[in-house]
């Protein structure tokens, strides 16, 4: 059984007006969780960036020889956005007695303009 519709060309304007406030409504809840993503995606590629620099600089201080490791605080220095600082110290007395501590902290700003950080320790023998 089939009902035909006459005089039936299109949508009234009442309903297009009706679509285009629920898709308005839509695409403004959805603005900000965008702009939410984004910033904690820059965020992410941010700390994923530090973590290389300041494993890198580990891995090159640890290749060293130990007559070759000098301690003290070095840097900063400039990575592309990125502030390294190594701090090189002597673990002192105890179980670690013959040991160099090694501290790389990376540091910058986010598009907030807020400090963050990265820390990375380990340790090296004499």
């Amino acid at each position: 059984m089939r009902i035909r519709l006459k005089n039936r060309r299109g949508r009234s304007l009442l309903e297009v007006m009706v679509a285009m406030f629920i898709l308005t409504a839509l695409a403004m809840g959805i603005a900000p969780l965008l702009v939410t993503i984004a910033y904690l995606n820059f965020n992410a590629r941010a700390i994923s960036r530090a973590t290389a620099i300041a494993q890198e600089k580990l891995e090159e201080i640890k290749a060293k020889d130990p007559t070759e490791v000098t301690l003290g605080t070095f840097g900063p220095d400039s990575i592309d956005y990125f502030q390294v600082t190594t701090f090189i110290t002597d673990t002192g007395t105890g179980l670690q007695e013959n040991m160099f501590r090694i501290r790389v902290e990376v540091e910058w700003l986010d598009r907030r303009g807020e400090k963050k950080h990265v820390s990375l320790i380990t340790q090296k023998a004499k």
